[in-house]
């Protein structure tokens, strides 16, 4: 049986020179942005996002009525298990995560 991996996700970079670096290509919004995962996790073993922040600043989010706070240049992993529904809120753009997703011997990872 086979597994997967596939993911991408907006982080630190360096000019091409190497003179200039930074970390916030991620930006905010004054309004919130919903974000709605396109698949069920109820077939799975577990389900799991993992979500990082990149940039300098604090980032707030909820999923369902759980609240997130995730501090500059960390990540966090969060179990979302048997859950139908996802949505993710949020003022921050392209707030997406890897998703890791189990059944028995076979784990498949991908980006949302």
């Amino acid at each position: 049986m086979s597994s997967f991996l596939h993911g991408n996700g907006f982080v630190k970079f360096q000019s091409l020179d190497g003179l200039h670096n930074g970390s916030d290509m991620v930006q905010s919004s004054y309004f919130n942005k919903k974000y709605r995962i396109q698949n069920s996790f109820t077939n799975f073993t577990k389900s799991e996002l993992f979500f990082t922040n990149p940039t300098s600043k604090k980032i707030n989010f909820k999923i369902g009525k759980n609240r997130y706070s995730l501090e500059n240049n960390c990540s966090i992993l969060i179990d979302v298990s048997k859950q139908e529904d996802i949505s993710i809120i949020s003022k921050s753009m392209f707030l997406r995560p890897i998703i890791f997703n189990y059944k028995d011997d076979f784990y498949d990872v991908y980006h949302a």
